[in-house]
């Protein structure tokens, strides 16, 4: 690569840190927020685990999520919930889903955080501590490549030197 093609990598990676690390502390900061969020009783009125199929243009493939329905009151207003946790717990594995399952059974009433400024937004589970934790650990290995690209970008040609 010339030296004007490793500066242009090194910005070009520079933008994907930024984007990395900005959508990384934006995930990690909405499941802070989360963690305020006001409770309601509600009832669980069903749980099933559902697989899904996902067709590629390399190979299909498919995996199992929980489907939970749950009924809560804010307000006076009656919400329907389905959401068990914004770090969705999808599965390879249907007995795996299954085991944390285990412990929701259709009728039982529960806690349902939600959205004090959308209240129909709701989850069961809250917190996803690690939403966002993965992209921001990335971002500084993607900033020492972009800086490493700068460097090569100002080495001086072997042929040059000659």
């Amino acid at each position: 690569m010339s030296p004007a093609q490793h500066r242009l990598a090194s910005i070009a990676l520079l933008g994907v840190a930024i984007y990395v690390a900005d959508q990384g502390w934006g995930r990690a900061h909405r499941a802070h927020l989360r963690t305020a969020w006001p409770v309601a009783r509600g009832i669980l009125r069903g749980a099933d685990i559902v697989r899904v199929s996902v067709s590629t243009t390399r190979r299909p493939h498919s995996y199992y999520e929980p489907r939970l329905t749950y009924s809560y009151q804010v307000g006076g207003e009656r919400y329907v919930g389905t959401r068990l946790s914004y770090e969705e717990p999808n599965s390879a594995s249907r007995a795996q889903l299954e085991h944390r399952l285990a412990a929701f059974r259709v009728g039982d009433s529960l806690w349902v955080h939600y959205d004090p400024a959308a209240p129909q937004r709701s989850t069961l589970e809250v917190g996803g501590a690690s939403d966002g934790v993965g992209l921001m650990i990335l971002t500084p290995f993607i900033l020492l490549v972009a800086f490493l690209e700068y460097m090569l970008s100002r080495a001086e040609p072997a042929d040059a030197a000659a």
